[in-house]
């Protein structure tokens, strides 16, 4: 019954994702992110339903008048693209003949980036787009934060199968990013029901995190809640809290998950290193990688380079593992050019939201971009940590925070542009008009100003 549920919905929605693409990207979000198809049991299990709610769209986008194709010509952008052409050459001379099949999937992902660029508009298509981003990444927090409550953290929590976010670790890096998201929608939401329902998803989501029993999750959380509490406007509330959550979280949480993260000093530890298969097995990929770019620098290995063969000439140990960082992943799959456009990237990215913060700062009115710009900054963060032990280098969501951050700078240049600055003690005037005033239901009335939102 479910599988026909799905397939009737999905199916019957793709007439409204061809006139409205702004539906069909929210489509294929949650399609991508929750995988309610991995809830099936039937023909509905392996159905590509992105690949029809994607082709629909993009149909949309091309044979419709509404659109035009224009993507913000910045560092960001073309640092994005060189990375995606760089991943087309390496593929051409990849060591797996598999490669194809990666690139064929990471091309997929990038196109609809691309449509992000087209049809979020606006402030109200941008907030749905969060919404839906957040409402499926936290289902997966909700079923896991459950999960560990029954069994007493006993067990551990995995993704959905066949998704970026399957792994135990993985999971627990897409919860980490998708906390600060969740974190912007509480303090800009227009009723309290919404609030709720996302403190709801924050408390399950740190529990899976827990549950995940990923030690990579736990640093990256740890350094995300430094960056938050950095970040944030109310910063005593925030450490109680934190602090609160912590402690309980911490007795709550079993005897065997204790030793599990006790081993996290084995990272630094090299004379333990044999200790722990998963800790020697990473720094084994981490050395693998780095002889690999010495023997080509320029080209690196392609997609699937984490292989048998390779790891038979490039590794210390000869036995394959998964690379466990976006950092040696992308090195030794892109080679050292792919690897610079892939740091600059996001460090550019991280830079325009703080850009963001900064130019909003006299703006009561764009307190909500304020407060976005500076959760992407977070989000970012918790990738670029809890990714040093987790290889999530080509994961949509951390490309989907870049497009948010792009988009929400454009907006605000094009804003200030149209509002010089004056010397009256008001400072700027308000917005009246453009991307950055759309009324969603999800914000605050207008007329009670952004001022009052909390935090």
């Amino acid at each position: 019954m479910r599988d026909l549920f799905l397939l009737l919905f999905v199916f019957g929605m793709l007439p409204v994702c061809f006139v409205r693409p702004q539906v069909g990207l929210l489509m294929w979000v949650w399609i991508g992110y929750m995988s309610p198809h991995r809830l099936t049991w039937s023909y509905a299990y392996d159905f590509r339903f992105n690949f029809f709610i994607a082709f629909v769209t993009m149909a949309g986008l091309l044979l419709g008048n509404t659109f035009r194709f224009r993507i913000p010509v910045n560092r960001v952008t073309i640092l994005w693209l060189f990375f995606i052409v760089w991943a087309c050459v390496t593929t051409a001379t990849a060591f797996h003949a598999g490669a194809g099949r990666d690139l064929d999937r990471f091309l997929k992902v990038q196109m609809m980036i691309l449509a992000v660029y087209m049809v979020i508009t606006n402030r109200v298509w941008l907030d749905r787009m969060i919404w839906v981003m957040v409402l499926s990444v936290g289902f997966w927090g909700v079923k896991g934060g459950v999960f560990t409550i029954m069994h007493g953290g006993n067990y551990r929590i995995y993704g959905p199968a066949g998704s970026f976010f399957e792994d135990n670790n993985a999971l627990a890096l897409a919860l980490i990013m998708i906390l600060p998201l969740m974190r912007y929608l509480q303090l800009h939401s227009k009723y309290l029901v919404a609030r709720l329902t996302v403190g709801f998803l924050i408390v399950n989501a740190l529990l899976t995190i827990l549950g995940s029993y990923s030690r990579g999750g736990l640093v990256g959380f740890t350094v995300l809640a430094v960056a938050f509490f950095m970040k944030s406007r109310h910063k005593m509330i925030v450490l109680m809290i934190s602090i609160v959550l912590a402690l309980g979280a911490w007795q709550f949480m079993p005897e065997k998950w204790h030793e599990r993260m006790g081993n996290i000093t084995s990272f630094h530890a090299m004379e333990n290193i044999e200790a722990d298969d998963s800790v020697s097995g990473r720094v084994n990929s981490w050395r693998f990688a780095v002889n690999l770019v010495q023997d080509r620098p320029f080209l690196g290995g392609g997609f699937r380079t984490f292989n048998w063969d390779a790891f038979q000439k490039y590794a210390p140990v000869k036995w394959v593992h998964d690379a466990h960082s976006i950092y040696f992943e992308v090195l030794a799959e892109q080679g050292l050019p792919g690897f610079i456009a892939f740091l600059l990237m996001f460090f550019t990215g991280f830079r325009y939201a703080g850009w963001v913060v900064r130019n909003t700062r006299q703006r009561p009115d764009l307190l909500w971009a304020r407060d976005l710009a500076a959760m992407a900054q977070v989000s970012l963060v918790g990738y670029g940590s809890a990714g040093a032990f987790l290889g999530l280098g080509y994961f949509d969501l951390p490309y989907h925070v870049l497009a948010i951050v792009v988009i929400l700078r454009e907006w605000v240049r094009e804003d200030l542009a149209r509002q010089p600055r004056t010397k009256q003690a008001g400072g700027l005037g308000r917005v009246r008009s453009g991307p950055l005033v759309g009324q969603s239901i999800f914000m605050p009335p207008r007329g009670r100003g952004m001022a009052g939102a909390r935090s």
